[in-house]
């Protein structure tokens, strides 16, 4: 379980994408915390199910965040429900469609995008209580990170390769994946960067998990899991590590990797990557 930390009074959380994988086992830690949670998905069955077997009682919110216009209806429900804790978890990988109606990347929409609209409906009526984000990242973030090859196939610091990055393409593969995920960590440190009273955000590399959201991967994909099965963060640890980053944020150059504090890395804590994701993202704006 994660570590005793300062918030440790009832909170009133979101978490999107709560009805599966880590999701939902972050949910049902933080209900039986005694938390008030509240779940978000576009599958309405798992959602009954999650809130039938947690005994403190989850409630549930009907969401598509692949869609441009009912992701902006669901951003003014939830900040008028006015949670404390918001936890950016939904998101896609390798999705049938490629490109939303809007035409937009499907995942750059879901998993990026999406958040970027709450955060900013959410903004719009806050009325100077402390909120918290968490936004969740991946392994990838430091894979990028490690080898130089990383920011020649996308650089964060680069204008026009967030622009690209929202372009359809013939699949929204692992690599929309990996710069969704690079745009979490971006945006957490965006939201701190503000400098709002009484906001802050931390992002979370949760562990890599076998969820359901890897069950579109190609055969090539599946076989490189299987053989990292050894390697791979049970499901109850990587709840516990949101659950932790829910309520123990860090400072706004942290995140945490799993259970560890870590530093960012300097191609997302740079002054030059908040200014390109900034500038791309603004359209989006309410």
């Amino acid at each position: 379980m994660f570590r005793a930390c300062r918030w440790m009074s009832t909170k009133k959380i979101l978490i999107t994408g709560g009805t599966d994988g880590i999701g939902r086992e972050a949910a049902e830690q933080l209900a039986k915390l005694g938390h008030a949670v509240t779940i978000s998905g576009r599958n309405s069955m798992k959602a009954k199910e999650i809130m039938e077997s947690v005994e403190n009682t989850i409630k549930y919110i009907h969401s598509d965040l692949s869609d441009l216009q009912k992701t902006r209806e669901f951003a003014d429900i939830v900040a008028g429900e006015k949670f404390d804790i918001y936890i950016m978890n939904a998101g896609i990988m390798h999705p049938e469609k490629s490109e939303t109606k809007d035409g937009i990347d499907m995942t750059i929409m879901t998993n990026l995008i999406a958040p970027y609209i709450i955060f900013q409906e959410v903004l719009k009526k806050h009325q100077d209580r402390p909120i918290h984000f968490v936004f969740v990242t991946s392994i990838l973030l430091k894979f990028f990170s490690a080898t130089p090859i990383g920011t020649l196939m996308f650089d964060p610091k680069n204008v026009e390769s967030w622009r690209v990055a929202m372009q359809p393409e013939d699949a929204s593969g692992a690599m929309k994946y990996a710069i969704s995920k690079i745009g979490q960590a971006a945006m957490a440190l965006w939201v701190n960067e503000l400098n709002l009273e009484g906001v802050s955000a931390t992002s979370v590399h949760p562990g890599t998990v076998v969820t359901n959201i890897m069950n579109g991967l190609p055969a090539r994909h599946q076989m490189y899991i299987k053989m990292c099965r050894p390697f791979i963060t049970k499901k109850e640890s990587a709840g516990s590590n949101i659950v932790q980053a829910a309520l123990c944020p860090l400072p706004p150059n942290m995140y945490y990797l799993a259970d560890k504090k870590c530093e960012l890395p300097k191609f997302v804590n740079s002054a030059e990557t908040l200014t390109a994701f900034a500038e791309n993202f603004q359209k989006f704006d309410c």
